[in-house]
């Protein structure tokens, strides 16, 4: 029989994974308060389903696939915006819009 765990973040029901404890397959999460002299003690603890398990592994980098597909993407993406209109100093969309994809060009340069 199988054990039913409810999701503490998106509330939804799923069965019990990552049984193996060998830290590839985390199920939860533990906060926990680190003190100055790397004292620590564990305060609150969250059951995660595997959907929201690999949204938090994304947020937070984890993921070794996400992690190399992020690698592999600009840090901030070029502006793609239709051309309407000009400012009063006589600068259309289009010179707005590459003034800024070439400063995104230099910063992405640099990451």
């Amino acid at each position: 029989m199988a054990k039913a765990r409810q999701c503490d973040r998106c509330g939804g029901f799923y069965q019990e994974y990552g049984k193996n404890k060998d830290g590839n397959v985390a199920n939860g999460i533990q906060f926990m308060h680190v003190g100055t002299y790397k004292t620590s003690f564990n305060y609150e603890s969250k059951d995660l389903c595997p959907r929201c398990m690999k949204e938090l592994k994304a947020f937070l980098n984890m993921d070794k696939e996400e992690r190399q597909d992020s690698e592999n993407k600009p840090l901030i993406q070029k502006l793609k915006l239709p051309y309407y209109c000009m400012d009063e100093y006589g600068n259309t969309d289009r010179d707005i819009v590459t003034t800024v994809n070439e400063i995104i060009d230099v910063i992405n340069e640099y990451r």
